[in-house]
């Protein structure tokens, strides 16, 4: 129920910079960032609400923005609340993820460079467009870098050349007193666990407190490799006592030491590093509770079709590249997916097409190469159950400037992407498998610039077969997912179910 572009790397007093891109983003360094932006400010999520469009045809969320400090463009805002638009959330029982973008919790603290887009703000370069501060350390981190406490804000002026306006810097500033014993942490069981499964962890050890309203368990962040850490959502605590605290592992979860931090009272980090083999996707309710999603029969074989948009399908490496992701999803968990006909558009909408297209537009944030896009449906039956109700995905035409798609099944080299390794990558998140830290497997956080790595492992495969294996019953009166099996799950050409239709539909 419950649920790279390889670029030069500055040692600094201030950062450190990893090789990697995140889930298909490029590097993107600070200072390209905030000269990008048009407004860079420090502050506190307050709030979080989630809207349609006009049409209903995707779901926003708006996070409302405390500023405490101005760093870049205070001659834009005659308020020190702002609304930040990112795409996803959930209404209802209707939600939308997409991957990769910006996801921020209420009580988020960091720093914002943003743009404005149709008379809105918008994080820019997406994911990189937040600087998030631990509130117990000081020290911060983004997708690749983490910097020093109290070490960014030099940094960016740096960049700026402008005095920071402060509004109320105590909104940030936040420190942790010890006032009783310190809490430790003896022991984490199991030591294996997967992330979004609604498993549940056990840690043991002293002065934990029954604070579970103010204190919380704390995870690698498996959205950044782990540089930062995510709470444990409110609904995810079975038991909590001075000595033991029982909670399941949310999805975002990655592999790594916990901690856990005492409303006034102390961190504990644990000794142990917690292994997540894979992570599920979940439907994210409130930033509090969280519900395992399921795949279901959407044609008539009870399985999945893939249509292309017309430019992606005259693009035969591509589409190549994308039909031979599939199969390899299809031979490793038996997920029903093909692929027939054309579309004469590449919106990405809910629109009831499952849609792979190149993104003509350039309506994706600057640094991302693809986008993964899961829009769920629910019920109650008598609990809420969600379900995926289509599946989109979007590329990016040139990765960057000075890099190209390689669409072959030989290596990438240091100017190239691998395409059919960042295409099984987007797969799996329509799959409703999350990001891992191993940077061996395709479903890690990152993968860089002249890296190939298409293949499933074991992991991989464990994961898509969890999923797989629970959408084997129906759900909210849709069909069941029909598993295939090693008999049909090989595309064998000219295979009916798979011959392209020239008819633009």
């Amino acid at each position: 129920m419950k649920r790279p572009l390889n670029l030069l790397i500055l040692l600094t007093l201030f950062s450190f910079s990893k090789l990697y891109s995140e889930c298909v983003l490029v590097p993107l360094s600070l200072q390209e960032r905030v000269n990008a932006s048009s407004l860079v400010v420090e502050g506190i999520v307050q709030s979080k609400s989630c809207h349609w469009n006009s049409d209903q045809t995707m779901i926003y969320t708006k996070n409302t923005f405390q500023i405490s400090k101005i760093f870049k463009g205070s001659q834009l805002i005659s308020t020190y609340t702002i609304d930040v638009i990112t795409m996803g959330g959930a209404i209802g029982t209707k939600a939308v993820k997409v991957e990769p973008e910006l996801e921020l919790e209420t009580g988020d603290i960091g720093i914002l460079m943003l743009v404005q887009k149709n008379g809105e703000w918008v994080p820019e370069s997406g994911p990189q467009g937040f600087v998030k501060i631990d509130k117990h350390t000081i020290e911060s981190s983004d997708v690749f870098n983490t910097y020093a406490a109290h070490s960014i804000e030099p940094l960016i002026v740096s960049y700026t050349k402008q005095n920071i306006v402060t509004i109320n810097a105590q909104l940030t500033n936040v420190t942790i007193n010890s006032k009783r014993a310190a809490p430790s942490i003896s022991s984490i069981s199991p030591n294996t666990i997967n992330a979004g499964t609604s498993s549940v962890l056990t840690i043991k050890g002293t002065n934990f407190n029954a604070t579970i309203d103010t204190s919380s368990v704390q995870f690698k962040n498996g959205d950044d490799g782990g540089l930062s850490f995510i709470k444990a959502l409110k609904r995810d605590y079975i038991s909590w006592s001075d000595t033991m605290i029982k909670v399941m592992v949310r999805t975002k979860a990655g592999t790594g030491k916990i901690r856990v931090v005492i409303a006034g009272n102390g961190i504990a980090n644990s000794t142990d590093t917690l292994k997540i083999p894979y992570a599920h996707l979940n439907v994210v309710s409130g930033d509090t509770i969280s519900y395992e999603t399921k795949e279901i029969g959407m044609n008539s074989s009870n399985g999945i079709t893939w249509k292309m948009n017309k430019r992606f399908y005259d693009s035969s490496g591509a589409r190549g590249a994308f039909i031979r992701s599939l199969e390899r999803w299809r031979c490793g968990t038996y997920i029903n997916w093909d692929t027939l006909g054309r579309l004469n558009h590449s919106a990405i909408k809910s629109d009831g097409v499952n849609m792979c297209a190149w993104d003509t537009s350039s309506s994706m944030p600057s640094g991302v190469l693809a986008q993964c896009f899961s829009y769920w449906s629910g019920c109650f039956n008598p609990n809420l159950q969600w379900f995926v109700n289509e599946l989109d995905i979007r590329f990016r035409l040139k990765p960057t400037n000075s890099t190209n798609w390689n669409y072959t099944t030989g290596n990438a080299t240091s100017t190239q992407f691998h395409f059919e390794s960042v295409a099984t990558h987007e797969l799996g998140h329509g799959h409703q498998l999350g990001h891992v830290i191993n940077s061996a497997v395709v479903m890690h956080f990152a993968i860089a610039n002249g890296q190939t790595k298409p293949g499933l492992s074991s992991n991989d495969v464990a994961g898509g077969t969890y999923v797989i294996n629970k959408s084997g019953s129906s759900v909210c009166g849709k069909n069941a997912h029909a598993k295939l099996n090693s008999n049909n799950c090989a595309i064998v050409a000219p295979a009916s179910n798979f011959t392209m239709n020239s008819a633009v539909i």
